[in-house]
């Protein structure tokens, strides 16, 4: 009889029925003869045995996949713990917040936030370096939170056939900058009319700008023609 053990340490062992090698039914399977009535009872015991070891084995996988489970969450648990202790004995967390200040500013000098042409291809790129560094882990966030310079460097095409989408990324800016001198490039802003939908979006996102007016400390304009005398 097959034997599978189980334990290595108690040595429990999983008993099956041998398959019979020389069943009578392999002996039908293959030809159109019909088994007789004297290999039927026989026929029908085996089945029966194979049937019975089948749920032996899918009883003893359930229970094993059940520890399998068990033991993926405890490893996956440890595995988190681990993480948290090497981030805690890590490096980086030694930098004072001050040099890493001092870092994230070198990433955002150009601009915090920009939705712009691809000067290669022509297409429209958006990179939020600001946004992305304060995703990190929870000090990076609190570092560049507490520095509203690092988000008061923006360039915006106006172009850009999403613009309306860039909206709540601006207010989020332009709110974490708080007081914070403004820095912007402005392009490709077009004229339009009340039926101009593009034109409506891209004057609702320059509105944004116009509110905080008194914050302007560089502002670049590339503009073909923009109506500054709308309400």
């Amino acid at each position: 009889m097959p034997r599978t053990v189980l334990c290595t340490t108690c040595h429990e062992e999983l008993i099956t029925s041998d398959i019979p090698p020389n069943s009578p039914s392999r002996d039908v399977l293959h030809t159109s003869r019909i088994p007789s009535e004297f290999d039927i009872p026989q026929m029908k015991q085996h089945l029966a045995e194979s049937l019975a070891d089948l749920a032996k084995y899918d009883a003893q996988l359930e229970e094993l996949m059940g520890i399998i489970a068990e033991l993926q969450q405890k490893r996956a648990d440890l595995k988190k713990y681990v993480d948290e202790q090497q981030s805690l004995l890590s490096s980086m967390r030694k930098f004072p917040s001050e040099i890493l200040g001092e870092i994230f500013g070198l990433c955002c000098s150009e601009y915090s936030l920009s939705f712009n042409r691809k000067k290669a291809l022509g297409d429209f790129q958006v990179d939020a370096p600001a946004l992305i560094l304060s995703q990190i882990c929870s000090r990076w966030r609190d570092v560049i939170i507490s520095l509203p310079s690092l988000w008061s460097r923006m360039t915006v095409n106006f172009a850009y056939d999403r613009v309306r989408r860039a909206k709540p990324l601006i207010e989020l800016y332009l709110f974490r900058s708080k007081s914070a001198p403004l820095s912007l490039h402005l392009a490709e802003f077009e004229s339009g009319g009340p039926q101009d939908t593009g034109y409506l979006y891209s004057m609702s996102v320059f509105s944004l700008f116009l509110g905080v007016v008194k914050r302007w400390k560089h502002v670049d304009f590339d503009i073909r023609d923009l109506a500054l005398s709308q309400p």
